[in-house]
C-alpha cells in the first residue's frame, strides 16, 4: 500500500515504457550538473525500454520491481527496483507524479 490514494504492485512487461521514461527523466534531472551534459543527452528512452522489457521478461528470485498505481490501476510515474530482502538503503527508487 502506497497511501490511501495509491498502492504498489509488481511491475509487468507492459509497464516497461513508463518505467523507462521515469528512469531517463529522473537521471536527467537528478544528475544535471553532476555528469557531463553530453552523457545525459545520450540517454535513450527506447534503449531503456528495451532494457526494462528484457528485465521484466526474465524475473529472478533476487530482484523485484514495483510500480505505484492508483485505485483505477493507472500507473503513476514511479518505480522501485530492489534486491529481495534488501535493507532500505539498497533500494533504488524514482518517482514523478503524472499530470
Amino acid at each position: 500500500m502506497l497511501s490511501e490514494e495509491g498502492r504498489t504492485r509488481p511491475a509487468v512487461i507492459e509497464d516497461a515504457p513508463a518505467i523507462a521514461r521515469v528512469h531517463i527523466e529522473s537521471w536527467k534531472t537528478t544528475y544535471a550538473g553532476i555528469f557531463p551534459d553530453n552523457l545525459l543527452e545520450q540517454l535513450s528512452i527506447p534503449d531503456r525500454t528495451r532494457f526494462w522489457n528484457e528485465t521484466l521478461a526474465k524475473p529472478t528470485d533476487r530482484f523485484i520491481t514495483l510500480v505505484a498505481c492508483d485505485e483505477t490501476e493507472e500507473l503513476w510515474d514511479s518505480f522501485v527496483a530492489a534486491r529481495k530482502g534488501a535493507a532500505s538503503s539498497d533500494v533504488t527508487a524514482s518517482s514523478r507524479r503524472c499530470t
